[in-house]
């Protein structure tokens, strides 16, 4: 097995000891995943024009609280007294063929092929898969004058693990389609815009390596949209 220095990968979680006061003053309680998404670039930044070169999911202690799992290229870089920073190096023995267990938290979307958008160098825009299949099928049931009867819980299945086999093989890995679980699908509000609303699932399977290289980038650099606001992390472990 060939070993790969991946960067840093931290658990980030309140200390133990933080007081209500240490809450109110870093404007951590009852703040918004924009809010926390803030607070955790200033752990993160190193430098004032720093472009995020980071990945992370969020997650929340039993409590409520909020806790982070990031993969970077640098470590943490301040605790600001609050903070319990779990940092270690990310290194990993990874080979093609290798079969790993993962979960990804993603924002599944697509963007239509549109050639004058192109052409024109416009900003493009990203449809929510599991809207866009259920629209299908309606058109579909009313263009064969039948009664619209959609098994939402078939169709969100086989329309992301679509979405995730299609972007398998370009990220270096083939899914094992039998092992494919939908944990959570659900729709958040947009950080960006009040009135947008934001895709995220969470999944989980085992899955085959096919192309090392390809595969490492996308464990450090995720897969899919919205990454700033801690969608694209993939974790894997053998077993």
């Amino acid at each position: 097995m060939s070993e790969h220095n991946l960067g840093f990968i931290s658990r980030i979680r309140l200390r133990e000891d933080v007081t209500l006061a240490d809450l109110r003053k870093h404007k951590i309680l009852n703040a918004s995943d924009y809010q926390l998404h803030k607070l955790l670039w200033n752990v993160m930044s190193y430098a004032p024009d720093q472009k995020r070169d980071f990945i992370f999911r969020q997650t929340s202690m039993p409590d409520g609280m909020p806790e982070f799992l990031v993969v970077s290229k640098h470590q943490p870089q301040s605790s600001f007294g609050v903070w319990d920073i779990q940092c270690k190096p990310y290194n990993v023995n990874l080979n093609n063929g290798d079969v790993l267990r993962y979960t990804l938290r993603c924002n599944p979307v697509f963007t239509p092929f549109d050639r004058e958008r192109i052409q024109s160098k416009a900003k493009s825009t990203r449809y929510d898969v599991i809207a866009s299949a259920k629209r299908i099928e309606k058109e579909k049931a009313k263009k064969e004058n039948k009664s619209i009867a959609i098994n939402n819980q078939q169709l969100i299945y086989d329309t992301l693990l679509a979405w995730l086999e299609k972007r398998s093989l370009k990220n270096g890995f083939e899914l094992d389609k039998t092992s494919f679980m939908v944990e959570r699908y659900h729709y958040g509000q947009d950080p960006k815009s009040k009135d947008k609303s934001l895709s995220i699932l969470d999944v989980t399977g085992y899955l085959n390596i096919t192309d090392t290289d390809t595969f490492l980038h996308t464990l450090t650099h995720g897969i899919g949209h919205a990454k700033a606001w801690g969608c694209g992390l993939m974790l894997v472990k053998r077993g």
